[in-house]
């Protein structure tokens, strides 16, 4: 039975640890990660500068799941 685990992400190191604990601890092979994530802007411009930050920093989550070959949404 595949179980959806979701993280959140964000740039704190409380983030980095979070994903790292469930990755080293709690992960099993028929679990999908779903990387989920909230962007808080006052205007449109902040908002476009931190969604271009956001992706780079999805990105780099995704890289590591799949050095690791754990399924991800």
């Amino acid at each position: 039975m595949v179980r959806k685990v979701v993280i959140t992400i964000d740039w704190s190191d409380y983030a980095e640890k979070a994903f790292d604990y469930y990755i080293y601890n709690l992960h099993r092979k028929e679990n999908e990660v779903i990387l989920v994530h909230f962007i808080e802007a006052s205007n449109e411009d902040e908002f476009m500068r931190k969604e271009q930050q956001m992706q780079e920093l999805q990105e780099v989550y995704e890289t590591r799941l799949c050095q690791l070959k754990i399924a991800y949404q």
